[in-house]
């Protein structure tokens, strides 16, 4: 058997790889990855050395070299994930946690207190929760007013805290008030504040009712909201190990790659929150 040798092209591929696995190094270990700019570069890199390992593997594959291909599937694989968790620094925003309390604040409360939050009430009810559990604790200068999708001042907007707080009976609105005082505590104020500039509780209600299954007997504790978060990790785990079953290793690996390096752009990584992933794009 006549061994083939590798072409200009395919040497000019792996030289590409090793020097951006060499850029990738340098910003991994001589940066902080918390600098957006590290990060984007460190990510840039990663996505560069992936779509070399990619193109080589398609070069063998195309040679009949299978065998040679699959650790550049595997390869590229693993840059996806690694570049998907942001190579260990877990960060969503100013969020540097393994759990997305962002998302958490949202679809955790927005899910379980649906029927007296709807999707117009969760700021409303956060100020008014906040001025009962934590009266001393200053209220943010605006809100993001979910009717109008417009920011707003507090102070225009505090006749409407009766109003929503009259949405649930004595037992419900202590319930929320002691799931909302647990995000005043682990949540930063400044952090807070901007999330109440997002853009509310905004699912369809397909996916509020099977999250209600899960949280509307759940209290907001770290035990709980790990539980919700790992069904992200799952619905992930699920849908990669069908894809893996159904279309094969290089298949599953390319769009591991693609997935893990092209999700929430540039500076935004991923971290689990509430099953959230089971639904947004």
């Amino acid at each position: 058997m006549v061994r083939k040798r590798p072409t200009g092209f395919e040497i000019a591929l792996a030289l590409l790889a090793g020097a951006c696995l060499l850029a990738l190094a340098a910003r991994l270990f001589g940066g902080e990855l918390a600098n957006p700019v590290v990060e984007a570069q460190a990510r840039c890199s990663a996505a560069v050395l992936a779509g070399a390992l990619l193109l080589l593997a398609r070069r063998l594959d195309a040679r009949r070299l299978g065998r040679r291909s699959l650790p550049a599937y595997v390869a590229a694989a693993g840059l996806g994930l690694a570049a998907f968790y942001n190579f260990g620094l877990f960060r969503h925003y100013n969020d540097f946690h393994f759990i997305n309390t962002w998302e958490q604040f949202h679809y955790q409360l927005g899910s379980k207190y649906f029927p007296e939050l709807g999707y117009d009430g969760i700021y409303l009810a956060s100020l008014a929760a906040q001025r009962q559990s934590r009266p001393d604790r200053p209220l943010p200068e605006a809100i993001r007013d979910l009717h109008a999708n417009r920011l707003v001042s507090v102070r225009s907007q505090l006749p409407e805290l009766e109003v929503v707080k009259s949405r649930f009976s004595a037992e419900r609105w202590d319930q929320f008030v002691a799931d909302h005082d647990h995000y005043l505590q682990v949540i930063e104020p400044g952090v807070l504040d901007g999330m109440r500039r997002d853009h509310g509780y905004n699912p369809p209600p397909s996916w509020t009712f099977v999250a209600r299954l899960f949280s509307s007997r759940l209290p907001a504790n770290p035990l709980s909201l790990a539980f919700l978060a790992s069904l992200d990790v799952a619905l992930l785990l699920l849908a990669f190990a069908m894809l893996f079953r159904t279309f094969g290793a290089r298949a599953g690996c390319l769009a591991l790659a693609v997935f893990g390096l092209g999700h929430g752009g540039i500076t935004c990584s991923w971290a689990p929150s509430c099953a959230s992933t089971g639904w947004r794009p």
